[in-house]
């Protein structure tokens, strides 16, 4: 399942910031690392209809990433360039994973270009 898959790399690729200092938070009590997820699950027992079911979801995680300790995002996402730029005006930590490893993001992230 593909998204297994990635799901677990992102999780390997956490506990190796959480390892180089960065400070665990509250989360998943399963998880070794504090790694939160919502989305269509926090819905499913609503009864939403499934033409709205995605962009609620939507709106869950993003104010999930906005109010997270830290946040890593892709450059190649428009997604986290908006999460990025939301919390640098509210002074709060980002980070960006790119091939090169996961680097902490300082000030404004660059224009979005893919």
């Amino acid at each position: 399942w593909k998204f297994a898959d990635i799901h677990a790399t992102n999780l390997q690729l956490l506990e190796t910031l959480f390892t180089e200092g960065v400070e665990r938070t509250a989360g998943d009590p399963s998880s070794k690392i504090g790694a939160w997820t919502a989305g269509e699950a926090a819905l499913e027992k609503l009864n939403i209809p499934k033409c709205m079911l995605t962009m609620m979801a939507s709106v869950i995680n993003m104010e999930i990433a906005i109010e997270a300790d830290i946040f890593i995002g892709t450059t190649v996402s428009t997604w986290s360039n908006s999460i990025w730029k939301i919390r640098h005006y509210l002074g709060r930590p980002n980070y960006v994973i790119s091939h090169y490893g996961i680097k902490r993001l300082q000030g404004l992230p660059p224009a979005f270009n893919c």
